[in-house]
């Protein structure tokens, strides 16, 4: 029989003493594990430095638009201009129609009419309340129509101014509108009786119409009627 080599006896205190590691490899575990802290460290610390940077990049878009908000100049509201309606101060005035001579004008309420008794004159007088005959204070505002065919109106005035040359000194004519009809419209400007009588003359269906209007220290407003009288004039269809 083979004789076995004899053990040596190991206490269990020195199996359980191992010996320490060397300084190399306890050194290379230490690093590792640094580094690894080191790497997480500056990567926590990058995140937070990006959450902080974004953030103070919203504040200053945030600021910088309400700055712009604020110094934007505010529009000017312009006030809208409405046409306000002239009134008519007509509107409740009388209208005196004549169906023959196929004309109408409206006068104030407080006016009267005096016709004439001859139909072929086709003559009305519109008097103002303060009028009560000739040369009184007041407006007499005369409406008149002859025939007259064919004749155009200027040559018609110019054969009336014929008969009394004299007539024609110191008269204003200038061509106005009647209706829509071509006129005439005579001022006498000079000295005398029938100063300031304004007398609009018109050729319309064969007939010369004489519309006119003369005052003695009449008060303003009644001559205003009279010019309003005058733009009421209106020929029937």
């Amino acid at each position: 029989m083979e004789e076995k080599p004899a053990e040596l006896p190991v206490s269990e205190q020195e199996i359980q003493i191992q010996p320490p590691a060397s300084p190399s490899e306890a050194s290379s575990e230490g690093g590792s594990f640094l580094d690894k802290l080191k790497i997480h460290k500056f990567k926590i610390l990058g995140g937070i430095l990006g959450v902080l940077v974004f953030a103070g990049a919203v504040f200053g878009a945030y600021k910088f638009g309400q700055r712009q908000v604020q110094l934007a100049p505010q529009p000017t509201l312009t006030p809208t201009a409405e046409a306000t309606p002239t009134p008519d101060l007509t509107a409740n005035w009388k209208t005196h129609t004549n169906i023959d001579y196929g004309y109408s004008i409206k006068y104030p309420e407080d006016w009267f009419i005096k016709e004439s008794g001859n139909p072929q004159e086709a003559f009305i007088e519109i008097h103002s309340p303060t009028y009560i005959s000739m040369g009184d204070k007041g407006v007499i505002f005369w409406i008149s129509a002859e025939k007259e065919p064919n004749t155009p109106i200027r040559k018609w005035f110019d054969k009336v101014v014929a008969r009394d040359p004299s007539t024609i000194k110191d008269l204003k004519i200038e061509p106005v509108l009647l209706s829509d009809i071509n006129a005439l419209k005579i001022t006498d400007l000079g000295p005398g009786i029938d100063q300031g009588v304004a007398k609009t003359y018109c050729l319309n269906n064969d007939k010369i119409y004489g519309i006119w209007f003369e005052s003695n220290t009449a008060k303003p407003e009644e001559l205003e009627y009279a010019n309003l009288m005058l733009s009421t004039f209106r020929f029937l269809e």
